[in-house]
């Protein structure tokens, strides 16, 4: 019997390590390059990818800055990726719909007619984001109604609902039968390289931060909470890994705290250097006020690093009292507060153990591999004639 061969739609125009979505495909690449024949990547005009096996199939888009204009190349683009995957019918069994998938109806429709499986991650609401990204007013509110039913229609189209946990809700999938719903999350963890450090209380940093520096991750709230927190604790230490438009005003707000002395602020650093910071700190704080599910979080667990963590998104799935400590919010004293008294728990060598084996059993490459296989599986199964 020959290998399958699948295909993966991703809404971005560049696809290279500077983009967002890029470890997203190379994880996709990774778990299914020995399970597959091929694997095509639908979408990107221009894609930093060479690898035996896997072809990516260009579909460049324009970006009008007019509204009426912007909507109709959306929908060209639509209908150019529809053929595309149509096309693609007699050989591809099993097409994965990644960002901006759950608005794709006419893209989804034609996988149903053309009998591919219609694997559909839901990584947010599209909703959401449009109206992050556009001013409000009357169009504004008309675009997003059609969005919302947009992603309703296309979400019960899909074969599969792939959520990246299973608290992740949005209004496409909200009420989709468990059977169809499945958690799987693309951001798998190589425990080989993310190795659980030395006990937490030998560690030489008592907090880390990585990631933006942006207000939707708290970190100004946060730089607030670590003045009063060195207040309470002159000889703690702690390091910020990470950059972005608030950078300054961080720096600033810690002068001002006379905190410099306990806060080292490290800018941006190699991915590869990720572990080593992780497992030379007893607890990593993430104060965010949006999240899916942090892969950051899961590369501290694997580590044996003690999340504390806000508990949105998809945060309280991978994050309990077994493995962590869950913000009721994240005001600058709340935090301060309880990093304060988790650093005083002596239970947190056991919190690490318990951490590593859930990221073992759920989130390793190979626990991933088994869930992402058994997808292939059904699908090539549900397509062969009897």
């Amino acid at each position: 019997m020959s290998l399958p061969v699948v295909g993966f739609v991703i809404l971005v125009d560049v696809l290279d390590d500077q983009n967002a979505a890029y470890p997203a495909v190379q994880n996709f690449i990774e778990l299914y390059i020995n399970e597959t024949e091929e694997i095509l990547i639908f979408g990107p005009s221009d894609a930093d990818i060479d690898r035996e096996g896997v072809k990516v199939i260009p579909l460049p888009r324009d970006a009008p800055k007019n509204t009426v204009f912007r909507i109709l190349s959306y929908v060209w683009y639509q209908c150019r990726l529809a053929i595309k995957l149509f096309q693609a019918r007699n050989h591809c069994d099993s097409i994965f719909f990644h960002i901006g998938g759950t608005a794709m109806l006419l893209p989804v429709i034609a996988c149903r007619l053309g009998g591919s499986a219609v694997n559909l991650f839901v990584l947010g609401s599209v909703r959401i984001s449009y109206q992050q990204n556009h001013k409000r007013g009357i169009v504004s509110r008309m675009i997003t109604r059609q969005l919302v039913a947009l992603e309703w229609v296309t979400s019960r189209l899909a074969d599969r609902i792939l959520v990246l946990s299973e608290g992740m809700v949005s209004p496409g999938d909200g009420q989709l039968s468990t059977a169809k719903r499945v958690a799987s999350n693309l951001n798998y963890i190589d425990c080989d390289r993310f190795e659980r450090g030395p006990p937490v209380s030998e560690r030489p940093y008592d907090i880390v931060y990585i990631g933006r520096f942006e207000q939707e991750k708290g970190i100004v709230k946060l730089a607030n909470a670590l003045t009063r927190l060195a207040e309470r604790r002159p000889d703690v230490r702690v390091k910020l890994i990470g950059d972005g438009s608030l950078y300054d005003e961080v720096t600033g707000i810690l002068q001002d705290g006379d905190a410099t002395e306990q806060v080292d602020l490290t800018g941006w650093v190699d991915h590869e250097a990720i572990p080593t910071h992780l497992a030379e700190s007893q607890l990593l704080v993430l104060p965010s006020e949006s999240e899916g599910v942090p892969k950051t979080i899961l590369e501290a667990l694997a580590c044996g690093t003690i999340p504390v963590a806000t508990p949105v998104g998809g945060v309280p799935d991978v994050v309990s009292d077994e493995t962590g400590v869950l913000l009721t919010d994240n005001n600058p004293e709340t935090i301060a507060r309880v990093l304060d008294r988790t650093l005083n728990r002596d239970d947190l060598d056991e919190m690490a153990s318990r951490g590593r084996a859930y990221i073992r059993s759920i989130h390793s490459f190979e626990a991933t591999a088994e869930r992402f296989r058994a997808f292939l599986a059904s699908d090539v199964d549900t397509d062969t004639p009897t």
